[in-house]
């Protein structure tokens, strides 16, 4: 995971996403499809990269604490990592309800952010 400030999450979204502007997460997958998986099931998914500026942005925006938007883009991040995908930011968009529902799944679970 690779945590960074919003200027190079910009740089980051602008030259992998040709998208203007930081982002709250990047996702960015090792295998590109299930057949590169080895027989023992064991591989690494790939990397985040998450900017906790834009993580903070988006908690005040949307009336939720730090932790809360932390843990759900962190979510957001390993869903793509897994093969989600969605086209909008839509709420009906089956990740986006996935993610919510494993968000509510953890929600006793504490960060510890030092």
């Amino acid at each position: 995971m690779v945590i960074c400030d919003q200027t190079t999450m910009a740089e980051y979204n602008q030259r992998f996403r040709q998208k203007v502007g930081p982002t709250d997460v990047l996702s960015f997958p090792q295998i590109m499809d299930s057949s590169e998986i080895p027989a023992n099931g064991w591989f690494l998914a790939g990397d985040l990269v998450i900017s906790p500026q834009q993580v903070r942005e988006n908690a005040q925006e949307f009336a939720v604490s730090f932790d809360e938007e932390l843990r759900r883009v962190c979510i957001h991040g390993m869903l793509h990592l897994s093969g989600y995908d969605h086209e909008t930011n839509d709420a009906q968009e089956p990740m986006l309800i996935e993610q919510e529902r494993i968000l509510r799944a953890l929600e006793q679970e504490r960060l510890h952010i030092v």
